[in-house]
């Protein structure tokens, strides 16, 4: 990393070298330039990095919110299915096993002599 303060300017340089094999040796070099920000442009720029945070934590928030929703209603819905389930075997009537209801089908047709289900 090379600075130069006159200049504002800083350079990384990134040498990078494969030695797995014996005979060759496989070099890379990359050099970038990055621009010192100062004055207006360092204004501008951390005002815009300050509505990106902003912006970032009313997303946060929302997703905060919507995956509280996603439980609240999963749970109520396991809720009312432990309800019914409770009021179907309460009135001797069976309930699905699966989300079809083949089981529920099966069941009641076997009561009324069908070999079928459907």
């Amino acid at each position: 990393i090379f600075y130069s303060p006159e200049y504002g300017m800083t350079t990384v340089l990134s040498i990078a070298a494969d030695m797995s094999e014996a005979k060759d040796v496989v070099m890379a070099i990359e050099t970038s330039h990055y621009a010192m920000l100062e004055g207006s442009l360092l204004e501008r720029f951390l005002g815009i990095q300050c509505f990106a945070f902003l912006f970032m934590g009313f997303l946060l928030i929302d997703n905060a919110r919507d995956f509280k929703k996603v439980i609240y209603c999963y749970r109520r819905t396991c809720q009312q299915g432990q309800d019914h389930g409770d009021m179907a075997s309460a009135s001797g009537s069976p309930t699905p096993k699966s989300p079809t209801g083949e089981e529920g089908l099966k069941g009641a047709s076997e009561e009324a002599g069908s070999d079928k289900a459907w």
